[in-house]
């Protein structure tokens, strides 16, 4: 439908490790941004010991317009810079 109307679909794949997950899901910033997530806390994310494909494992059908970030440590500024790069896309909040 996007692209239909002229626009243009990007998908962009944010791994992170099961701890960083979890420390981030009770961050300042996710009680502001995602509440509801933070009321199920750190034990509401999949347990990687469970049967669950938690990322696309290098079969995306889209790779034309895909990236993957690995963003253990990466601030968020620098993943949206990022992503602003990678697809020619101008970066509305540029880091300093």
């Amino acid at each position: 439908m996007v692209e239909s109307h002229g626009g243009r679909v990007c998908f962009v794949e944010l791994q992170a490790s099961q701890e960083i997950r979890k420390e981030r899901q009770i961050s300042e910033s996710r009680k502001k941004h995602k509440p509801a997530n933070v009321a199920r806390g750190p034990e509401g994310l999949v347990d990687f010991e469970r049967p669950h494909q938690l990322d696309s494992a290098g079969q995306f059908p889209f790779a034309e317009n895909y990236l993957r970030i690995d963003n253990d440590h990466l601030p968020p500024e620098e993943a949206a810079a990022r992503i602003c790069q990678h697809f020619g896309l101008r970066n509305l909040h540029p880091t300093p």
